[in-house]
């Protein structure tokens, strides 16, 4: 890949469609996958991308790489990205719904160690805090995403107070789309910022 990035020095500076099929396409580099195993490559978000070429190079490149590869890609339902890989032939779609019990169960077993630790790295906490009642209803809040109780539980173990926290989080709206249910997690998280403190205001 160095003898092709000095051979062509303008692929440095070129689009990452190009980028992608003067490097990772070319002959010579193709020819130097393996031939006799599969190869896994995991895209995690791609909704998170706020680049569309990105979206483009996955749904448009990806598929002319050998047919050792396996891509997962992982993303929300997103009407542009479902357009975008809807003429693709060689995508196999599976949706997992997002209060499955697959996804259920892992937002409950995440929050379920979260919180244990949180529990334990506070001194002043009970052993089983916040108790079964107020975890389950953290879960519930949370509508089976990830990212929600993600957040939520980033923010009880980083605030002063993690009952007032708790209070806070279970008081958001539920059933929400998750767009309006973030917008009020990061609400708390920056309310909770210290903003008459002028070197972090500053920055």
């Amino acid at each position: 890949m160095n003898k092709l990035l000095q051979k062509n020095p303008w692929l440095g500076s070129a689009s990452g469609t190009a980028q992608f099929q003067g490097l990772i396409l070319a002959p010579s580099i193709m020819s130097l996958y393996p031939q006799d195993r599969p190869i896994v490559l995991v895209i995690d978000g791609l909704d998170e991308s706020d680049d569309e070429e990105c979206v483009d190079i996955v749904a448009q490149e990806f598929p002319k790489l050998p047919a050792t590869f396996r891509i997962i890609v992982t993303s929300r339902p997103l009407p542009e990205i479902e357009h975008t890989f809807a003429f693709v032939p060689v995508v196999h779609r599976h949706a997992i719904p997002i209060r499955g019990v697959d996804n259920i169960w892992d937002v409950c077993l995440y929050t379920r160690q979260r919180l244990d630790k949180i529990a334990k790295d506070r001194h002043n906490a009970s052993a089983d805090w916040p108790g079964v009642e107020l975890r389950n209803q953290l879960i519930e809040k949370a509508g089976g995403h990830f990212l929600w109780i993600y957040t939520a539980v980033e923010i009880l173990s980083r605030h002063v107070s993690i009952d007032n926290a708790l209070v806070a989080l279970l008081n958001t709206s539920g059933g929400s789309s998750v767009e309006v249910t973030m917008d009020e997690l990061y609400t708390i998280l920056l309310e909770k910022c210290p903003w008459d403190d002028d070197e972090f205001a500053v920055g």
